[in-house]
């Protein structure tokens, strides 16, 4: 099972390209590409922290991605 975490924005064509690129590394140490258990989970920059409770995104210490 793999879960990735990212911002919004990603089209379901970059997603597929994603889930088929995750499918094919994964061949040499998973029983097969079937095996695959792949969710993406996207959010938006109020829904991160890099520690110290807080948001870092939206309180500006960090640049947004794709911004």
């Amino acid at each position: 099972m793999i879960q990735v975490f990212t911002q919004l924005g990603r089209t379901t064509e970059v997603e597929q390209r994603v889930y088929h690129a995750i499918a094919e590394q994964s061949e040499p140490w998973a029983s097969t590409a079937r095996t695959s258990f792949i969710g993406i989970v996207e959010n938006g920059p109020q829904d991160w922290t890099f520690g110290l409770g807080r948001a870092q995104y939206t309180e500006g210490d960090l640049p947004v991605p794709g911004h």
